[in-house]
């Protein structure tokens, strides 16, 4: 079984491989720290970043986003940001079980997450076992394990590639907000 906080990770990483041959850029905006930031629902408001709306077939379905989950994955000396929310209906992960490498596996894709890097090409959002590269930006980097970890994705439509949302329009924007629980050696 494949761990999914890995396979979101594993993707941003060849991204940044990718990015690495061709050069660095910075991110196109100041990064700003808002530490005040409500994560319950994983998709409150942040500074000039509107909430997380995620829509699949034009349906919202931003409110099912609530365990909501972040941190910094390490590999190679390059660290990416990623904020994951899994649908709180179904699951109700823990640091424990981001950080290690057994219990989030590739059949509980029911989430939605973003991943943040200097190098444009790490950055993008995922929905189910889709990715999908689009600008993104850290508005609010965690100030320790247990604070909140706000990034922002530009809005981004594609149609799925895979599972129960194979052949729909899947859209994404705004803040994805997750708890820190710290850095996680890729």
């Amino acid at each position: 079984m494949q761990n999914i906080g890995y396979r979101l990770s594993l993707a941003a990483f060849a991204l940044v491989l990718v990015g690495a041959g061709c050069g660095s850029t910075s991110p196109s905006t100041e990064v700003g720290v808002n530490t005040g930031t409500d994560n319950s629902a994983g998709s409150a408001a942040v500074g000039s970043c509107s909430p997380l709306k995620v829509t699949v077939d034009g349906v919202d379905v931003s409110g099912q986003y609530t365990n909501a989950l972040s941190y910094t994955g390490v590999s190679m000396g390059y660290r990416t940001e990623i904020v994951q929310l899994y649908n709180g209906d179904k699951f109700n992960y823990t640091c424990e079980d981001v950080l290690g490498s057994g219990r989030i596996d590739s059949a509980d894709l029911d989430m939605v997450g973003a991943s943040y890097n200097d190098l444009s090409y790490a950055q993008m959002v995922n929905f189910g076992s889709d990715n999908y590269p689009t600008p993104t930006e850290l508005v609010a980097p965690a100030s320790g394990v247990g604070s909140t970890q706000t990034v922002c994705a530009t809005e981004v439509s594609w149609t799925g590639m895979t599972g129960p949302t194979a052949g729909k329009q899947i859209t994404v924007s705004g803040a994805l907000s997750g708890t820190y629980c710290g850095d996680k050696q890729m």
